[in-house]
């Protein structure tokens, strides 16, 4: 992000760039980005990462277990007044030192209709919405809605909660999300839940859905995070389980990948170089945006500048048309100018006996463009 950030002027912020949202844990340790951010005038989000806090699992995280804010131990169903109350004001006076755009309230998940956790989650954000103003200066709160698999399929179970009490949004969040794999009933389950929310004025900021952010703009979403091609979808319960002896031993970080926009999702720079250099296919993927323009090894050399011109470029092509229906015509060519391009692209690589590129997700979200749109539009493939 710093490398993205440092050449930009104020005055030459692209509009599709609307803030940036960062990890408590990481807004702790890097005041000079956040400085960065507001000099280029970027509106800023801190999430509280509060999910975390209901496994103990959060212990062994040092960068978690030294916010201000984090309890001695896990929040559990017997939580007491006293302890959201500290989790709520502590979670607001830490985002207040950095000047947000909004109030990110902590919350914990919400994975039942009714019962324990769903009056938990009353409670905190009833205690928000008190402080907000009186204990910490008055800002826009926006709720974390954190649905488990019952409570995605049933939406006024969580809204109904935040009904009245003056929110301005909700960052969506499911605990087990992931676009690229999930069924089209439950991404199409999500969508249902926007549009919910839309009943209650509350603007849904789409957290942790890659490129599918694209099909859900469309859809009416305010806004999505593009992670960088990174945290594209998010699983809590992974981040709860405790790591095997292999996984500790495992060395090595994240593998290098390269955005493709045809493809509406990244893939391993080895892949995108073998694309970019056959003859028969480079034509369909080299970039004219940005440093891209005078060399298409910049698509893998400066992957992340690559990623965000190219993500800029696209939410552009969605936001600037200017009715909801050319804004679903647009992503729906974009899907199928997709599929058609990964099956071309696939038959020249079966061929050439190399590992083909697995963009089945595409299929499915054009398959969820249609359930949710209506049976009125004709977005059909090439025979």
């Amino acid at each position: 992000m710093e490398e993205l950030l440092a050449n930009l002027r104020p005055d030459r912020v692209p509009a599709a760039m609307g803030g940036a949202i960062l990890d408590a844990s990481y807004a702790a340790t890097e005041p000079d980005l956040i400085a960065r951010l507001h000099q280029l005038n970027l509106p800023i989000l801190i999430d509280p990462q509060s999910l975390r806090f209901a496994h103990p699992r959060f212990l062994a995280t040092r960068a978690l277990t030294e916010l201000p804010y984090a309890p001695p131990a896990a929040l559990e169903s017997d939580i007491s007044r006293a302890d959201i109350q500290r989790l709520v004001l502590g979670a607001l006076k830490f985002q207040d030192r950095f000047a947000p755009a909004m109030y990110v309230v902590p919350a914990l998940p919400f994975d039942k209709p009714l019962g324990v956790g769903a009056e938990i989650y009353r409670r905190i954000h009833e205690t928000a919405a008190e402080f907000n103003g009186s204990e910490v200066r008055r800002r826009p709160l926006l709720a974390i809605a954190p649905p488990g698999t019952q409570v995605l399929r049933s939406p006024y179970a969580l809204l109904g909660r935040l009904a009245n009490l003056g929110y301005s949004a909700i960052y969506m969040q499911p605990l087990e999300f992931d676009p690229r794999r999930d069924s089209v009933e439950r991404l199409a389950s999500y969508i249902t839940f926007m549009r919910c929310a839309a009943e209650y004025e509350l603007p849904v900021f789409a957290g942790r859905v890659g490129a599918f952010g694209l099909p859900l703009l469309a859809l009416g979403a305010h806004a999505f995070d593009s992670g960088l091609m990174q945290r594209e979808g998010f699983s809590l319960s992974s981040l709860q389980r405790t790591p095997s002896a292999k996984s500790k031993k495992s060395g090595g970080g994240r593998r290098r990948s390269v955005y493709f926009p045809l493809f509406m999702m990244s893939i391993p720079a080895s892949d995108a170089r073998r694309l970019l250099r056959t003859r028969s296919l480079k034509s369909r993927f080299v970039c004219n945006l940005g440093k891209c323009r005078f060399d298409h090894q910049a698509q893998w050399e400066e992957a992340k500048s690559h990623f965000m011109h190219s993500r800029i470029h696209e939410v552009n092509s969605i936001k600037n048309a200017p009715t909801q229906e050319m804004k679903l015509e647009t992503v729906a060519r974009l899907l199928v100018s997709g599929i058609e391009h990964a099956d071309a692209s696939n038959r020249v690589l079966e061929a050439a006996g190399v590992p083909t590129i697995k963009a089945e997700h595409l299929r499915r979200w054009l398959a969820v463009l249609q359930r949710v749109a209506g049976r009125r539009h004709g977005w059909k493939l090439a025979s």
